[in-house]
């Protein structure tokens, strides 16, 4: 389990990318608990699976904008 206390000390600023048919990481519980536990920004991809090279993602554009956007760089 994520310890939340001990990630929220690490920085104050989170996002979290999920896809919306990761047959591993279910998306509206953790959607909502990373929302609640770090006040994340929350990114939700459109069927790209585990996120992970056998689900052929190579490239993740949102992964970096929500980085610039962190780093106060983006929109």
């Amino acid at each position: 389990p994520i310890d939340y206390e001990k990630v929220k000390h690490t920085t104050s600023h989170f996002a979290a990318i999920f896809s919306d048919n990761d047959p591993f990481v279910a998306l509206d519980g953790n959607r909502l608990l990373f929302q609640e536990k770090l006040s994340a920004t929350v990114v939700v991809e459109h069927a790209k699976g585990h996120l992970n090279g056998e689900a052929n993602v190579t490239e993740l554009p949102s992964a970096r904008d929500a980085l610039l956007t962190l780093a106060g760089e983006g929109e």
